[in-house]
C-alpha cells in the first residue's frame, strides 16, 4: 500500500519547493502586537485639535445723520473757541487753571476731536482721528498760549518747533480731503482704501507749504526755489505711485 501511495516523479523533473507557512508568521504578528491605548492614553495619541475663534464680526457704521451731528458740534465748539479768544483775553491770564483758559484747553481738544472722529468714521480711516486731534489740539495750544521768543540766539530753535508743529496739522487736515479724493478717482477697493497714500500726499504737499514759510522767515524765499522745489516732490510722488 506504501508503494501504492508514492508519487514517483519522472526522470529529470525538478521537484517544486514547498511554500512558506504563513499562519506561524501570522500568529507572531498578533502576539507581539501592542494593546490599544485606553483612557488618557487614548486621548493623548489623538492628534490635537487646533480651535479656531470664529472671525468677530465688523462693528455696524454709525449712520449718517449721527455723524454730521458729531462734525456739526465740533465745528460748533471751535466757533465757541474763537468767540472765547475775541471777547477774552485768555493768553494773558498767569493762572494756568483759570476757568476761561480750562475752557479753552477743552474746546481746543473737542473740537478737532469730534471733526476728525466723523470725517474718519464716514470715510473709514481707523484711529486716524487721534493723530489729527493731537496736532491741531498741541498746534492751538502753542499758537494761543506759548509767546514768540525775543529776536535773537532763541528764535531759529522756536520757529524751527513751530514749523514742525505747523507741519503736523496741516498734514493731518490735508490728509481728510485727500483720502476722499481717492475714493471719487479710484475704481479699486485697494486704491480707494490706501490710507497712506494719502498721508503721503498730504505731507508732501504740506513739506511744500512749511518750506515756502520757512524760506519766507529767513528771507530767502523765491519763485525760482519754490517752483524748484514743487517739481522735486512732484516727481517723488509719481515715483510712489509708480511702484505701488
Amino acid at each position: 500500500m506504501a508503494e501504492k501511495n508514492q508519487t514517483t516523479a519522472p526522470a529529470g523533473a525538478a521537484v517544486p519547493p514547498k511554500a512558506p507557512s504563513v499562519a506561524p508568521r501570522l500568529r507572531r504578528t498578533v502576539a507581539r502586537a501592542a494593546p490599544p491605548p485606553e483612557g488618557g492614553e487614548a486621548a493623548a495619541a489623538q492628534p490635537k485639535r487646533i480651535r479656531r475663534r470664529a472671525p468677530r464680526p465688523p462693528r455696524p457704521a454709525a449712520p449718517p445723520s449721527y455723524l454730521w451731528g458729531v462734525g456739526l458740534a465740533g465745528a460748533g465748539a471751535l466757533l465757541v473757541l474763537a468767540g472765547l479768544l475775541a471777547t477774552h483775553d485768555v493768553e494773558a491770564m498767569a493762572n494756568p487753571w483759570d476757568p476761561w483758559r480750562v475752557g479753552v484747553y477743552a474746546l481746543l481738544v473737542l473740537g478737532p476731536a469730534a471733526l476728525f472722529w466723523s470725517v474718519a468714521q464716514g470715510l473709514r480711516m481707523g484711529r486716524f482721528w487721534l493723530f489729527g486731534t493731537a496736532a491741531w489740539a498741541v498746534f492751538g495750544y502753542v499758537l494761543i498760549f506759548v509767546p514768540p521768543p525775543v529776536p535773537g540766539l532763541t528764535g531759529a530753535p522756536w520757529i524751527a518747533g513751530f514749523l514742525v508743529l505747523f507741519f503736523a496739522a496741516l498734514m493731518a487736515g490735508l490728509t481728510l480731503p485727500l483720502y476722499a479724493l481717492g475714493w471719487r478717482i479710484f475704481t479699486h477697493r485697494v486704491h480707494r482704501q490706501d490710507l497712506r497714500r494719502a498721508v503721503r500726499q498730504a505731507g508732501l504737499l504740506a513739506l511744500f507749504v512749511v518750506a515756502c514759510l520757512g524760506m519766507a522767515l529767513f528771507s530767502v524765499f523765491n519763485g525760482l526755489n519754490a517752483l524748484l522745489l514743487f517739481v522735486v516732490l512732484a516727481l517723488a510722488e509719481f515715483f510712489f505711485l509708480s511702484r505701488g
